[in-house]
């Protein structure tokens, strides 16, 4: 379970903001979500991601909610969606890991290399 300041930050926006989304499409959220002391869970999570794409590329408020309901319409048990965005973001990440994982085993060799006495690295080249 999420706490509105959680989910705030996960879509990088103000609490007030996400209020105002658990007010305006509450037929889409949870129970938790339409109470006063608020909670939401992965399937808020990933409605209120979609909310906030289909605003970033200039859909209107009004425009969104027969979109959730295609949402729904192609998932009725109600899970957690892989949207695309979060997909495109963990690829991204992957991606980062990765270079940065190559990155580390060269500066490891390097590292081994250095740390080898220097009467033993004469004539070597060090690793790239």
């Amino acid at each position: 379970m999420y706490t509105p300041g959680q989910i705030a930050q996960l879509l990088d926006a103000a609490p007030s903001t996400v209020r105002r989304y658990a007010v305006l499409f509450s037929p889409f959220l949870s129970s938790g979500a339409r109470q006063r002391r608020r909670s939401y869970n992965h399937a808020d999570l990933a409605t209120l991601t979609r909310v906030r794409e289909l605003l970033s590329d200039g859909t209107l408020i009004k425009d969104i909610p027969p979109q959730l309901e295609k949402v729904i319409d192609e998932n009725p048990n109600g899970k957690a969606l892989a949207l695309p965005g979060l997909l495109a973001q963990f690829q991204t990440m992957q991606e980062t890991f990765n270079t940065q994982a190559a990155q580390l085993v060269q500066l490891q060799k390097r590292l081994a290399w250095l740390e080898t006495p220097f009467y033993k690295r004469i004539g070597r080249t060090p690793p790239e």
